[in-house]
């Protein structure tokens, strides 16, 4: 998948995998990451980075068979 933020690639956020298994990495100089993951599990893929919100919340494959595609769109959150 990739991760975005007004068109612009977002680097090095934290990108979270659970569910049937458990991995973490980040995103690279184009904003894309990937895992390697087993067959026929079911997943859940959430991200994160400092001052950023992500559209949609979470990814969720179940009963994974083949490559998946989850896109992110991050947005500056408001400072409180």
């Amino acid at each position: 998948g990739q991760i975005l933020r007004n068109g612009y690639p977002v680097v090095g956020a934290m990108v979270n995998l659970s569910g049937s298994e458990n991995q973490t990495t980040t995103t690279d100089g184009e904003g894309y990451y990937s895992f390697d993951a087993g067959s026929n599990g079911n997943y859940q893929v959430t991200s994160a980075f400092e001052g950023l919100g992500f559209l949609p919340l979470s990814h969720s494959f179940s009963n994974l068979n083949s490559n998946q595609t989850g896109n992110f769109t991050a947005y500056r959150l408001p400072y409180i």
